[in-house]
C-alpha cells in the first residue's frame, strides 16, 4: 500500500473520518500532508545528532546538552566509560529515551537488549515517515 493509503487508514481508525491532505485544515492533517510529502528542510532537524550542528551554528554550543559518547557500537566498554546518571537515545526515530538515574541499578545487558532492537526498527517501516527513511541509525548518550 502506498503511504498516502496507510496514513489515511491510521488517522481514519484514530480519529474517525478520513483525513483531508489536499487542503489540510487540523494540525493532523497538516502533519500527515508532511509526512506524505516531506520538505527537505527539515530532514537534517529530525536526526537527532545532525540537529546538534544545526542548533550550534545556529545559536550556540551552550545551548546543546553535553554528548557524553556516541558509539558506533553499544559495549560493555561503552557502558563502563558512562558517568553515574546519565540519558540514551537513538537518533532516529522516537519514544527510545531511557534515563539511568543510578548506573548501579541497572546493568548493560539491561540496556543493551532494547538498544540494539531500537537501532534496528526502521521508523519510515513503522509510522510512513519519511524524513526518518535517510537517517542512519545511531545510538547516543
Amino acid at each position: 500500500m502506498s503511504d498516502e493509503l496507510i496514513l489515511d487508514t491510521v488517522h481514519r481508525r484514530r480519529i474517525g473520518r478520513f483525513p483531508n491532505l489536499r487542503q489540510p485544515l487540523t494540525f493532523n492533517e497538516q502533519i500527515l500532508r508532511r509526512c506524505v510529502s516531506p520538505d527537505l528542510r527539515y530532514a537534517k532537524p529530525n536526526d537527532k545528532l545532525a540537529v546538534r550542528e544545526f542548533v550550534a551554528e545556529r545559536i550556540g554550543l551552550e545551548h546543546l546538552i553535553p554528548l557524553l559518547a556516541e558509539p558506533s557500537d553499544f559495549t560493555q566498554a561503552v557502558f563502563g566509560t558512562l558517568p553515574p546518571s546519565f540519558v540514551t537515545n537513538i537518533n532516529h526515530g522516537s519514544g527510545f529515551v531511557e534515563v539511568v538515574r543510578d548506573k548501579t541499578q541497572t546493568s548493560f545487558e539491561k540496556l543493551a537488549r532494547p538498544s540494539h532492537g531500537s537501532l534496528s526498527t526502521d521508523f519510515y517501516r513503522i509510522a510512513r515517515e519519511r524524513h526518518y527513511r535517510g537517517i542512519e541509525p545511531s545510538i547516543f548518550f
